[in-house]
């Protein structure tokens, strides 16, 4: 880790000119500035206008978490990435654009997934934390890491049209006080099966960029103890107030065990689901043809690009009862089913559903499509 000088250069006086004619910042807020950090779980939907906002404000250094690759589906609403990204990691396709952007910043990547293992040692270096994740484990992880370490959580949150952002902390209450559990996958599912409007992690990353400025400046009025709630189809912004709860562990950070949170946050037990991958089934695709492949990704997806077998679509599935799935499947259940989706994670549900119905040999495909077109074929479109 650089040191940091405790004065800015010509060329960043006139980088951040605009910033300094500013009386509520002035030199010696950027120099707060540039003497801050925060670390970002995710470089996603989220993630990408936040960190463009924080690295061109000059947050001295920014520490990006992520594991994935761009993926083409991507570049509709993560516009940290170019169509030459695609296939990159994440975190060092961003490490890229955002020193290209301002190269008088310190950029540190974790292409690796932020869990119980790693989370306290990520977080001891910075100043703060910023919640750019897609699921319910991650995020009770990142909101009991920071209450632990006593670090700020700058949350945010998108679903289809609608998007949610808060300041988490010790004092003022935590994700834990506005949302003690998770809610089933059913009631929450992700992206990739819900769909966003592009434009809204855009509107919402942009707050969380926003409100860590505030908070490390000392300027204007927090989001800390309030949740503000964006509705993009009705153009409303409401904002509402919330207290920490007193049976709450943000009152016991001490006691705070950052283990269990797959478990806690999971909608039904994993149970024993065997996995084929990608290379396995292109084996199994090109001999005798002695099991059924289901497609349980949505007719949309299906119909950009698929790997052939039948398409029964995971919302279907689930409606079925063990009398209704015989005429939907015509499938004996002592017949193997190859079951994938786009990531794996659709498809392991549809196989607990057909384990529950009766079918005792159902294989989920590791990675699904995403994993068949990175290591089988690079023209598949999905």
């Amino acid at each position: 880790m650089l040191a940091v000088p405790d004065a800015l250069s010509k060329d960043e006086q006139s980088r951040y000119l605009r910033h300094l004619l500013l009386d509520e910042i002035g030199e010696a807020g950027q120099l707060r500035l540039k003497q801050s950090s925060v670390l970002c779980i995710g470089a996603g939907g989220l993630g990408s206008p936040a960190l463009l906002y924080l690295a061109a404000a000059g947050v001295g250094r920014i520490g990006i978490v992520d594991m994935d690759v761009v993926d083409a589906s991507n570049l509709q609403r993560q516009v940290l990435f170019t169509t030459d990204d695609v296939g990159q990691p994440k975190a060092e396709a961003a490490r890229r654009r955002l020193l290209a952007l301002n190269p008088f910043i310190q950029i540190e990547t974790f292409v690796e997934r932020f869990d119980e293992s790693n989370a306290e040692r990520m977080l001891t270096r910075f100043d703060a934390i910023m919640d750019g994740t897609d699921n319910f484990a991650t995020r009770y992880l990142v909101n009991d890491v920071a209450l632990k370490l006593g670090k700020p959580n700058f949350f945010g949150c998108i679903f289809k049209f609608t998007g949610q952002v808060s300041v988490f902390g010790r004092e003022t209450g935590c994700y834990r006080c506005v949302f003690p559990a998770a809610p089933s996958a059913e009631l929450a599912p992700d992206c990739a099966r819900a769909g966003v409007l592009g434009v809204l992690p855009g509107l919402v990353g942009s707050y969380q960029a926003l409100e860590y400025l505030k908070w490390r400046l000392g300027i204007g009025t927090s989001l800390a103890g309030k949740l503000l709630m964006i509705d993009t189809l009705a153009t409303k912004f409401r904002t509402l107030s919330y207290a920490r709860n007193p049976d709450c562990m943000c009152n016991r950070p001490a006691e705070i065990q950052l283990a269990g949170y797959e478990a806690a946050c999971a909608s039904e037990p994993k149970g024993d689901v065997p996995e084929i991958t990608v290379q396995e089934l292109d084996t199994r695709m090109k001999g005798p043809c002695d099991f059924v492949l289901l497609d349980v990704r949505d007719a949309l997806e299906h119909a950009i690009g698929n790997l052939g077998g039948r398409l029964v679509p995971l919302d279907t599935l689930a409606q079925q009862s063990s009398d209704s799935i015989g005429a939907l499947l015509n499938v004996e259940r002592s017949q193997t089913l190859i079951v994938h989706c786009r990531s794996g994670k659709r498809s392991l549900k549809a196989c607990q559903i057909l384990q529950r119905l009766g079918y005792s040999h159902v294989l989920n495909v590791k990675g699904g499509v995403v994993a068949w077109q990175r290591e089988i074929d690079p023209s598949l479109t999905i």
